[in-house]
């Protein structure tokens, strides 16, 4: 069972059904969508669909945690965020994409916090990589925040939309994270 997280603007819950309608609104948009490896644009209901019977595969098999990205207060739907799990190597890779009109809210780096300290504290996974196209500045500056360290330049590494696309890799050691105030600062945010 997939756990549901807290913040104090932020509620990380499991995807239910009734939420695709939500997702489908919000992937509709050629700048979230661009900035992803797996979104398709345009985007339909069939494939939003197929995703949701995907992300219900990788969590009964292990493979993928995935969690709805919602205001607490309100219980809007503003995005998602993904840890797919390597239990062979305690390792994940973390994913995540935030509905433009939530963008410059925060909503990412919170989320990103929560999920991140879940995986070390509560999985006790040993590192965490993420991956970001050159010209996502936002996600770029999302995963330093976090005090991920770049590890890698990938040139022409993905092909979206029939272009090439450069990468990089960013990647963070649970001794790093608990070396930081990163667990104490978001412990503190939880208990407001």
């Amino acid at each position: 069972m997939l756990p549901v997280h807290h913040s104090h603007s932020l509620t990380l819950r499991p995807f239910v059904w009734e939420d695709l309608s939500e997702v489908l609104a919000l992937v509709q948009d050629k700048d979230v969508a661009a900035t992803t490896l797996n979104i398709p644009y345009p985007c339909t209901e069939a494939e939003i669909n197929d995703w949701f019977q995907l992300q219900q595969r990788e969590l009964e098999e292990g493979k993928g945690l995935r969690w709805a990205v919602c205001i607490t207060e309100t219980k809007e739907l503003v995005g998602a965020i993904k840890l797919a799990t390597h239990p062979e190597y305690e390792s994940a890779e973390l994913g995540y994409w935030i509905g433009k009109p939530y963008w410059g809210k925060g909503y990412a780096s919170e989320a990103t916090h929560l999920v991140v300290n879940y995986a070390f504290d509560t999985l006790e996974l040993n590192r965490i990589e993420a991956h970001a196209m050159v010209e996502n500045i936002g996600s770029i500056q999302i995963l330093r925040k976090l005090g991920m360290q770049e590890e890698g330049y990938h040139p022409q590494l993905i092909k979206k939309w029939g272009e090439f696309k450069d990468v990089k890799t960013y990647g963070l050691l649970r001794s790093q994270w608990l070396a930081t105030s990163h667990t104490s600062a978001i412990n503190e945010r939880l208990s407001n």
